[in-house]
């Protein structure tokens, strides 16, 4: 829209701030679910391994993450509130 005309220039600042958040997200996210993804289950023999049921409860909490439809970015220039999602 900005090559286009149909944007001011100042909108193309606002990009690193609003995603900034949600890309530090998801390399937290990457990084702990690696973490378990590659780790020995918990067992006797492995007693700081992951727990299978957790592992599964972590999985379920972000699956809308990881398929890309649970983030909401904040009102901004591009973003109105929800005051008009209904």
């Amino acid at each position: 829209h900005v090559l286009t005309g149909l944007a001011e220039e100042d909108l193309l600042k606002t990009y690193s701030a609003e995603r900034r958040e949600y890309g530090q997200a998801l390399i937290d996210f990457d990084r702990e679910f690696s973490r378990m993804f590659s780790a020995r289950p918990k067992s006797a023999e492995y007693p700081e391994g992951v727990d299978p049921a957790g592992f599964q409860r972590y999985f379920q909490l972000f699956g809308q993450y990881t398929a890309g439809v649970s983030i909401q970015y904040k009102p901004s220039v591009l973003v109105s509130d929800d005051r008009y999602q209904y």
